[in-house]
């Protein structure tokens, strides 16, 4: 079998799975939730290297939007 003849194999599967909607639904609906932890430290405790903005943007914004997604 030829790389490109794999690789419509491969996608052709993929897109079946993808349309019968049986894996996309038990991605939908997660068992449990999870949290995010807070920071054992303060915003500002890593002001030489990171802004209290930096952190508070990555972790309280980018980081919180895997658990609130």
């Amino acid at each position: 079998m030829k790389r490109r003849e794999f690789l419509s194999t491969i996608g052709a599967t993929a897109a079946g799975l993808a349309l019968t909607g049986t894996q996309s639904a038990a991605l939908a609906q997660p068992m449990y939730m999870l949290q995010q932890t807070p920071l054992p430290y303060k915003p500002d405790a890593l002001a030489p290297l990171f802004s209290e903005l930096q952190v508070e943007t990555h972790y309280g914004k980018h980081h919180a939007a895997y658990y609130n997604a």
